[in-house]
């Protein structure tokens, strides 16, 4: 899996399916739906073609993940360099 520029993910050539997305951001349907507020048959009727909205909000929690955990690892070192 890697990033390209236009922060378009792939698996294997292919444009990264729903259920990728989901892992990636560390999050499940259920969850999904408590977020946009909508039932959880909504989400599942998407099938692995959601709507684009849902898709490019999947992909700003993985780069606000994965900003957070660069943020956390941040602090940890400074946190040992100050000893």
């Amino acid at each position: 899996m890697y990033r390209t520029k236009d922060y378009t993910l792939y698996r294997e050539g292919l444009e990264l399916v729903f259920k990728d997305l989901l892992k990636c951001a560390g999050i499940t349907k259920a969850e999904l739906s408590r977020r946009f507020q909508i039932t959880p048959r909504a989400v599942s009727k998407w099938g692995n073609n959601p709507p684009i909205y849902a898709q490019t909000y999947l992909k700003l929690l993985i780069e606000y993940n994965k900003i957070q955990q660069k943020q956390g690892e941040k602090n940890g070192s400074e946190k040992k360099g100050r000893k």
